[in-house]
Order: structure tokens, then sequence, then C-alpha cells
């Protein structure tokens, strides 16, 4: 049989598939490139829709199919719609909490703030009523480690959690940077709890200024966070669920003798998206003289919040939890391993807010103006 040559084509075709061979060699050799850390900014303010030139499309949210495209909302704009609480089944109970998050600037300095009013748009028993009323609102920022709420400012009051950065300079924010820390400044990894202590002071005064001379003492807080996927009354998203505990044990790694705890839930899409308070089975309200149990029951019924985030099996070496019961309450029960204490947690408030209005806030009303403006101060 005549011995046969290749030709041109023949020789393209082998070099051509030699050359994809080594390139797949080399790739499989090369280490993957890790994922862009992502920064606490990103979910701590609400995202607008927006069209090709950059302009806010009203009326949308970034969950809607119409959203093609989404930015952080910027320092002077209106937002476009509201985050908006959901309404309790046996009516709305004095009207439904509006929020909205946003970055704020004052003499150069930026800060995010969460503003809350009161509305009755959506009240079925309601249904005329068409004026909101400022409710308050709440002070967050961040530093090179941690993001944080600075404080919150209510017509009746102030409320601002000090640090012992206060003695670096008690004239400056910075006296409220890491005394309720939410998570750290690098968003944890899905699925892996963090945590720590965290010294810090509560303040609470009307009026102005907040700023006075530094706490002589702190109270020694643990703060735990995770992020994950949950389930909110409306969709579903990826948030960072940050727990706040007034108390911490010695050793750091268990909240000790504390009996409440705050849990706050951020995502990209709208940053603050849910706020819930749980306390411990042997809790009672000091005003109500009701324990957790009764309270648990009745926000329950009330039906404003869907099933709440599970904590994981094993959340650090002094605290493990059993799984989420939602039997006429959602209650959680958390163990110390090292000492064998259990005790029930049950959520007994919360609100949240994926239940959107679609509709800007009043315009010309400046939502900053009541709030003291030492927390922008450098």
């Amino acid at each position: 049989m005549p011995h046969r040559t290749a030709g041109v084509g023949g020789c393209l075709r082998v070099s051509i598939l030699s050359l994809l061979f080594w390139v797949c060699i080399v790739l499989a050799q090369t280490p993957a490139r890790p994922a862009a850390a992502q920064h606490i900014s990103d979910w701590m303010v609400m995202q607008v829709c927006s069209d090709g030139a950059g302009a806010i499309l009203p009326g949308v949210v970034p969950i809607d199919p119409a959203c093609t495209k989404h930015r952080k909302i910027g320092q002077n704009e209106t937002p476009p719609y509201r985050l908006r609480g959901w309404p309790a089944v046996d009516g709305c109970h004095g009207g439904i909490v509006t929020k909205w998050n946003m970055p704020i600037a004052k003499a150069g300095v930026i800060r995010i703030v969460s503003v809350s009013e009161q509305t009755m748009e959506g009240c079925e028993d309601d249904a005329t009523a068409e004026d909101d009323w400022f409710k308050g609102a709440s002070i967050q920022w961040f530093d090179g480690g941690y993001a944080f709420i600075m404080g919150s400012w209510s017509p009746v009051g102030l409320s601002s959690f000090e640090s012992p950065l206060c003695q670096q300079g008690a004239a400056s924010s910075h006296r409220f940077f890491r005394g309720w820390v939410i998570a750290p400044t690098v968003v944890p990894q899905a699925g892996i709890p963090g945590w720590g202590v965290f010294p810090s002071k509560l303040l609470v005064g009307k009026g102005t200024p907040v700023a006075g001379p530094c706490p002589t003492h702190y109270q020694r807080g643990l703060t735990m966070w995770v992020m994950d996927d949950v389930q909110f009354r409306g969709p579903k998203l990826r948030a960072i669920v940050s727990h706040h505990f007034a108390r911490a044990d010695t050793s750091g790694i268990a909240p000790g003798a504390a009996e409440q705890v705050e849990r706050t839930y951020w995502t990209r899409e709208f940053g603050l998206t849910r706020w819930e308070k749980w306390a411990r089975d042997d809790w009672t309200n000091p005003r109500s003289h009701q324990p957790a149990i009764v309270l648990a029951k009745q926000m329950f019924a009330h039906g404003r919040c869907s099933k709440p985030y599970g904590l994981p099996a094993r959340v650090t070496p002094g605290l493990v939890t059993e799984p989420l019961l939602t039997d006429g309450t959602y209650s959680q029960a958390f163990i110390d391993p090292r000492i064998g204490q259990r005790h029930v947690w049950y959520m007994t408030l919360c609100d949240d807010w994926t239940n959107f209005l679609r509709t800007p806030p009043a315009p010309g009303v400046n939502r900053s103006a009541g709030i003291d403006p030492v927390y922008w101060r450098e």
C-alpha cells in the first residue's frame, strides 16, 4: 500500500489539537483565582434598578425581572421604593413600618442611615389613611475591621452604643465605632459562623448632644454572625445574619448570663432587611410581666413574620444548637456543651421588610435633620 503523506490541512488540524491539549494541561495545573472579597458596605445600603444611562427606574425593586441593571443608591437620590413590613393577620395594629437604607453625608462625612416611617398604606382596616409619619432612624458605618450600628434616634429619645474607642477622642464619632458590631468588614464565607467579644456601653438620653464624658465601665457583649440563604416572608435571599448579645461568658464563646439577643438580617439587595428579638426561657418582660413563651405565642399568632433563620448545629466551641421549632412559637435550644447548660430561646418580636411599597417617600423632608451630628464628626 503506498504511503500517504498528510496535506497542509491535516497538519493544521494536528497542530490545533496539540495546542488545545497543552492549553488544557496548563489550565488544569494553574490554581483557580480566588473570588474577590466582598465588602460589608455592599450589604448595608439598598440597591436601585437603572436604565442604560444609570437613571433610576421608578417602582422597580432589584428582585424584579424588569431589573436587568442595578447599583447602590447614591447620597442625594430619592429611593424609588420602600421596604415595608407585613401586616398582622388580624389587622394592622396602628400601621406598618416602612424603611429605606441609604448613605447620608454631613460636612463631607458619610454614614449609612436606615430611616423608618409608619404608614397606613396597605392596611385593610384603614385603607383611606395615606399619611406617613416619621418613626426613627439608625446610624451605621464600618472601619477596617468591622461594620457596626453607631446609634439610633427617634422623636422621643436617642440611644448610642459606645466603645472603648471613646478614649481616643470623646468628641469624635469614633466613640461609637464597634459598640454594636454587625459582622467583619470582609464578608464571611457562606455557612461558616463567626463570633467575637466587643466591650460596649448603651447610653440613652433625650435631645442633644449625646456625646459627653467617656463611660467608665463597659460590658462585654458577644456578637455572632453567619451568611446563608434565608427565606424571608417575601423572597429568598442570601443574608448576613447578625446576633448581638449584651453579655458574654468569661471564655468569650458563649452568651453566658445573657437573657436577650437582637438579630438583624442584611442583604445585598436591600441592606437592613429584617429584625428580631429573642429571649431566653427564664426571661420575663419587666413591664408586662409576661414570660418569653407567652410573648412568643402572641407574636407567632399575629403572623407578621415567617419562619426565622435557624442557626447551624455548631456555632462556637461553647455553643451548639438543636433544630429550630415552629410549634406555635419560633424557638431554638442553645446548649453549652462544656457545662451541659441548655436553654430554649424564643422569638418574641420581629419585623420583616420584604413587603415592598413601590412608591418613594414624601418629598422635601430631611429625615436626618433630628439626628445628632456627632455621629458624623471626625
